[in-house]
């Protein structure tokens, strides 16, 4: 999150915070990912650093 930020170091106490402001992106990217995905029992969805050129 913290490259999708363009920030280094967060704590891990702001990690909330820093996931609640960026929540859209990460779901748009998750979405992404998951409507391009194979479709099979047990298939889990990563966000990757070269997704986040999306």
């Amino acid at each position: 999150m913290d490259e999708l930020a363009g920030m280094q170091g967060t704590e891990s106490s702001a990690r909330q915070a820093q996931f609640l402001s960026l929540r859209e992106t990460i779901e748009r990217i998750a979405s992404d990912l998951y409507d391009e995905a194979p479709r099979f029992p047990g298939y889990v969805v990563r966000i990757f650093m070269r997704h986040l050129g999306r």
